[in-house]
């Protein structure tokens, strides 16, 4: 049986029916709707939704289903091991209960819709940002008890429940509304453990035997500190102010969000010290508005360091961007990558007019870097700095491991006009 999943990127609607095929192991196809150009409101995407809303899973046989939690009950009925509902009525009520605050309490009144809507009313975006809080305040106000009281590494219990298909994503949609936590949340506390991690890996026991290892110490582990005193020695023997200078400097201009590959030293490839760039990385040199670690770095970087240029690097030869798209299954990480796959799946045509693998992937990779300047440019840190006069411009840049050279793919945003041009 062939599904298709109706989704986009930035909706947690969607992301909430992602998480529940991923813990069930349904394999679906994927057709993607970008919200913000209106995608949804298409003649040919209201003949498949007459809500004209995502999600929307198509399960052949002219059957449409819609409403996150309608398909989340009916993958658990279809497809019951692994089970997301506990067996005993009551704590499926419990679950239901946690779901249900965050899709009918919290989400519907902070949505796009809902602040497109109080913006043509008239209210300005401190107001929004007011009223979208107030009821994300409220609404965890009342999950963390429940939380406390019945969650023992998830929402409820041990395992993934509907409550965490539906926790997850608000969490994430919540840090990018500047969101604060107070300390000693207890949802914070109570991050789940990736559903893909067993029990059994989760933690490694401390034992004699791993404690007098450590004291001993790996011979890698030598080897490596032996290389650091070498290469201090070296760095002193030819600037003896070197390591004091780095010490107390702290004012890089630039931002570089690039991938985890070592094979792309970000401040060597630039020919710059340490200290003179600030640098993020992950896989897939992703920007998505759901992280709270790429968001604190890029906050950082804009309202306290004040870097002046952002640059989002890729490199060709990107082992995240051929994981995206080779049709495998590794666990959590396919979702991370959830993201290069939409914009496949909306280039689908211009990609598959290259011939050939490699110049594909390499495509792939230069508009996911496209993707993700966008994404930056997007946020609400950037785009208050431009309000305030700050200058910020993000660039997307892709970087040759073949030759050593980067390619700027011409893409520059240092304010809301070239944003527009951008989409």
């Amino acid at each position: 049986m062939g599904f298709t999943l109706y989704s986009a990127w930035r909706a947690t609607a969607p992301y909430r029916v992602r998480i529940g095929l991923a813990l069930k192991g349904v394999a679906y196809g994927y057709s993607a709707l970008d919200l913000i150009k209106g995608d949804q409101r298409r003649p040919e995407y209201e003949a498949v939704n007459r809500q004209k809303l995502t999600p929307a899973l198509d399960i052949g046989g002219g059957r449409v289903l819609t409403q996150s939690l309608s398909i989340l009950e009916w993958l658990e009925e279809e497809h019951p091991d692994p089970a997301i509902l506990p067996k005993a009525p009551l704590d499926r009520q419990a679950v239901r209960a946690m779901a249900l605050i965050v899709a009918c309490d919290i989400h519907p009144l902070n949505n796009t819709r809902v602040g497109r809507k109080l913006h043509h009313m008239g209210v300005d975006q401190a107001g929004i940002l007011e009223w979208t809080q107030g009821w994300i305040r409220d609404g965890f106000d009342a999950l963390e008890p429940m939380v406390a009281r019945h969650g023992r590494g998830f929402a409820f219990g041990d395992t993934p429940t509907i409550a965490d298909c539906c926790l997850i994503p608000q969490v994430y949609s919540a840090t990018a509304t500047k969101w604060t936590w107070r300390p000693g949340r207890r949802s914070r506390r109570s991050t789940p453990t990736p559903p893909s991690i067993p029990p059994s890996r989760r933690r490694i026991p401390t034992t004699s035997r791993t404690r007098s290892r450590s004291r001993e110490g790996d011979p890698m582990l030598e080897d490596l500190k032996a290389n650091n005193r070498a290469w201090a020695a070296r760095k002193v023997a030819a600037d003896p102010g070197f390591f004091q200078r780095l010490a107390g400097q702290l004012a890089p201009q630039y931002l570089w969000i690039g991938c985890s590959d070592s094979r792309v030293p970000a401040t060597e490839i630039v020919d710059l010290d340490p200290g003179e760039m600030f640098v993020h990385r992950n896989v897939g040199n992703l920007a998505p508005p759901q992280d709270a670690n790429y968001l604190s770095v890029l906050q950082f970087a804009i309202d306290v360091i004040k870097v002046r240029h952002v640059l989002v690097v890729g490199h060709y030869g990107c082992g995240g961007i051929a994981a995206a798209v080779d049709g495998g299954r590794r666990g959590l990480i396919d979702h991370w990558l959830h993201p290069i796959r939409e914009v496949c799946h909306e280039h689908r045509d211009e990609l598959d007019a290259i011939g050939d693998e490699r110049g594909r992937l390499d495509r792939l990779c230069e508009l996911n870097v496209i993707r993700q300047v966008r994404n930056v440019a997007s946020d609400v840190f950037v785009q208050d700095a431009w309000a305030r006069g700050q200058q910020v411009c993000v660039h997307g840049w892709v970087y040759s491991l073949s030759t050593g050279l980067i390619n700027d793919l011409g893409v520059a945003v240092s304010g809301l006009d070239d944003l527009a041009r951008l989409d």
